[in-house]
């Protein structure tokens, strides 16, 4: 708290748009947050590019 009653005002601006943002792309992602919201696996973007990839 202290952090944000010290910020400039553009900058409380900004990171509560960016705040609101991804919430509302998390809840597009979980159609409402009534599915659960997609897994971040690395290994499997590069078990599938060095697949797709010709060697």
């Amino acid at each position: 708290m202290y952090l944000l009653t010290r910020l400039d005002h553009t900058a409380v601006l900004l990171g509560s748009a960016w705040l609101v943002l991804i919430i509302a792309c998390l809840g597009v992602l979980t159609r409402g947050f009534r599915r659960e919201p997609p897994e971040l696996r690395p290994e499997a973007r590069e078990q599938a590019a060095s697949t797709a990839a010709p060697q």
